[in-house]
């Protein structure tokens, strides 16, 4: 089995007790438990019957759990009092527009390119670099993603 949503439970579970601690209470446990929400919301839809893991386009959206993706966004809300930006509230953010789009072709792919930008400044990987050039891909079509990967191997 590809994903073990027992684990994921315990995770919330964990995280949850941290956040509601007086030394965990902090934005970025907030935007971390908003994550876990958002991403278990669809555990439902993201694979097939054989096991197989399925791509979001492909995932049947009245399968995710509506009433978790509520939670992440209680979470989500509370994460944004603080001053403070973190590669969960960018994560979290990111899960958020694709938990609230109505289809694959609906998502808000400028806003998710705008988050992975953001998920870069404040943790720079390659992969968060490609996630945009994927998100840049939907929204602007594939020459401008491709401008994206370019500048980076000039850079």
């Amino acid at each position: 089995m590809a994903i073990r949503r027992e684990l994921c439970e315990e995770a919330i579970r964990l995280a949850t007790l941290l956040a509601e601690h007086t030394v965990g209470a902090v934005p970025e446990t907030f935007a971390l438990v908003a994550l876990m929400h958002l991403h278990t919301a669809r555990l439902s839809a993201r694979s097939d019957r054989a096991g197989g893991l399925l791509l979001l386009e492909e995932q049947d959206r009245s399968l995710w759990d509506r009433e978790r993706i509520g939670l992440g966004a209680e979470w989500l809300k509370r994460a944004a009092s603080g001053e403070v930006f973190s590669r969960f509230h960018a994560e979290a953010g990111i899960a958020a527009e694709h938990c609230f789009a109505p289809s694959f072709a609906e998502t808000r792919w400028a806003e998710i390119s705008d988050l992975y930008a953001m998920l870069e400044r404040v943790a720079p990987s390659p992969l968060n670099i490609m996630n945009q050039a994927v998100a840049i891909a939907e929204w602007k079509g594939p020459d401008e993603a491709l401008k994206l990967l370019q500048d980076l191997g000039s850079a």
